[in-house]
């Protein structure tokens, strides 16, 4: 008897019938008999019962669910046949459903069994992801259970950061003429005044403004400043790197070193006591934390410096055993945070290393004199304080562009050593750019370029001559012919496609006059080859409006194309 309750059983499961029901809703089933008896496998998940009503021959089965999970129920007619229904009880999914689909209209919600959600489709923008996940957690999706069948069109973008590292003598900063008048500084780099830096007590504070922020007023200001700095002999640069971090990832910079300190010594019976020892990093670190905001360019970046030294004053190191001495640290942390749009700079400062400076002084000639120099000698003890500031350049590589290999990364290379040059040249004040191009006027006059060799081709008794460098076509015509001469010529107009590029007063070796960037137009007066490059002599300035160049300048044809060509009579 028990084998074909069994049997019997298994069949029903089998041809069961599914039904779906969400959790706090109910559903009618029309049956067509009359029902016996109702067995539920689980009372806790649904509750069953039978709506008699007169007009309907069969009966009206309310099936209620009360939580998620799936169970079934056995239904016996009087007629002795009997039904299996398999019940799944779902969360209501469908308000869940139309608020992700607001964001991301190709993602679909369904359930399984266990109470197990399954998310599927095609996410257009990875920052989407997080914030739909936040979204389920909140209406009461349990995420333990949560099938991620997704994909994702893009990938995250990456953050590249330039870093320089400069230390600011504050003792040469406030020796320097004018740094208080605030007229010499800001006549070569172009910054806007810190109105409080009078309040300051260091050089970054005069610097930074109020919100800690880079006084320059473009971009162009930062390395204007640093090379000011270090050929003031106010600031040296410690630095320049480049790290690179995916979002919610971080990147990390540190220069020091590692040390083993003793922490504690163990005693061993019969055997010399062990001393425990500990790794210890001491130096500079820094830690970058990047978010991408909502708005395209933005990033929240979390800026974490920690700089750790070794404790000079004895006193303070501690004393484990007769000849144990653990040394102490002196550590400042920096924790900031700030939000930056790609290729925006930020400069942080406030970390101060005063020490003891002593210097001799003596009278000129006489404090050589062997012996009775020392008469004429002596040595000045000062204090020397010395702030470290932070640069920061953060910018937004995005790996979803079209990229053309070649040109990306001889422009990336390019970019970053005409940025490096610019930091170390010891040459590019705007004083010394004046005095460049005055001597370059000199040298030019003094040795003027030789004109471009014309090809001569013999056609027929008429002699045509073709100068490469514009383009014209001269026709003579013989003697007995009277007739003017025709010119015909094609002006072109070029702009620059690099980020920048120098302008030289002679090919090649030229003395660097001048910076152009990148879309700077201009006309050509003529074409020269040298070392199998092709440079072209600027005309005209067409920046804004065209206008004559006085000065011969030089610019290499492989940075520049051709924008627009007009035939000239």
């Amino acid at each position: 008897m028990k084998k074909i309750i069994i049997l019997i059983s298994l069949v029903l499961s089998l041809c069961a019938e599914d039904i779906v029901v969400y959790t706090n809703e109910y559903k009618i089933l029309k049956l067509d008999k009359k029902v016996k008896r109702l067995i539920v496998g689980n009372k806790e998940m649904v509750n069953v019962s039978l709506l008699k009503t007169s007009q309907t021959k069969g009966t009206l089965l309310k099936i209620f669910g009360k939580v998620s999970g799936n169970t079934s129920i056995l239904i016996m007619y009087r007629d002795g046949s009997m039904n299996n229904y398999h019940i799944y009880v779902n969360e209501n999914l469908g308000f869940v459903q139309k608020m992700i689909n607001v964001i991301e209209p190709k993602l679909v919600l369904s359930k399984v069994g266990n109470g197990s959600t399954v998310i599927s489709g095609e996410f257009q923008d990875p920052h989407d992801k997080k914030r739909i996940y936040k979204l389920l957690q909140n209406a009461g999706v349990d995420m333990s259970k949560l099938m991620d069948l997704t994909e994702t069109k893009e990938i995250n973008k990456m953050i590249r950061t330039k870093l320089y590292l400069v230390e600011i003598n504050n003792r040469q900063a406030e020796d320097l003429g004018g740094i208080t008048g605030l007229g010499f500084f800001s006549q070569y780099i172009d910054v806007s005044i810190n109105p409080s830096a009078a309040n300051g007590a260091t050089f970054s504070g005069w610097l930074l403004d109020n919100f800690g922020n880079f006084s320059a007023s473009k971009g162009k200001s930062v390395s204007a400043t640093l090379n000011f700095l270090q050929e003031s002999g106010i600031g040296t640069i410690l630095d320049d790197t480049v790290l690179m971090t995916t979002e919610d990832e971080n990147a990390s910079f540190r220069v020091g070193g590692e040390v083993y300190i003793p922490v504690g010594v163990s005693q061993n019976l019969g055997l010399s006591p062990t001393i425990l020892l500990e790794e210890k990093e001491y130096g500079l670190a820094l830690l970058l934390s990047t978010q991408f905001m909502e708005k395209d360019g933005y990033m929240h970046i979390s800026v974490n410096i920690k700089d750790s030294q070794f404790d000079t004053n004895k006193d303070h190191d501690v004393q484990l055993g007769e000849n144990i001495f653990v040394p102490s640290f002196v550590s400042k942390t920096m924790l900031t945070n700030v939000v930056v749009k790609s290729g925006q700079v930020i400069a942080l400062g406030g970390r101060l290393h005063t020490e003891n400076v002593t210097k001799e002084e003596k009278v000129p000639f006489l404090g050589d004199i062997p012996l009775l120099g020392e008469l004429f000698k002596h040595s000045v003890t000062s204090d020397q304080t010395n702030d470290l500031l932070f640069f920061l350049v953060p910018e937004i590589v995005d790996a979803n562009a079209k990229i053309d290999d070649t040109h990306y990364y001889k422009s990336f290379k390019e970019d970053a050593k005409e940025f490096h040059i610019q930091l170390q040249d010891m040459n590019a004040t705007q004083a010394t750019h004046t005095q460049e191009i005055q001597e370059t006027q000199e040298l030019l006059l003094s040795n003027p370029l030789e004109d471009t060799e014309l090809m001569v081709i013999e056609i027929e008794g008429e002699e045509l001559v073709i100068n490469e460098a514009t383009e014209s076509v001269i026709i003579e015509l013989p003697q007995e012919v009277k007739s003017e001469e025709i010119k015909e010529s094609k002006l072109k107009l070029y702009q620059v496609t690099v980020g920048k590029v120098f302008l030289r007063s002679v090919p090649v070796t030229g003395t660097r006059s001048l910076v152009w960037k990148e879309g700077h137009k201009f006309t050509v007066k003529e074409e020269k080859v040298q070392n199998g490059v092709t440079w072209l002599r600027i005309k005209e300035d067409c920046f804004n409006t065209c206008k004559a160049i006085d000065n011969i300048l030089w610019i290499s044809n492989r940075y520049t194309s051709v924008i627009e060509e007009k035939l000239i009579l």
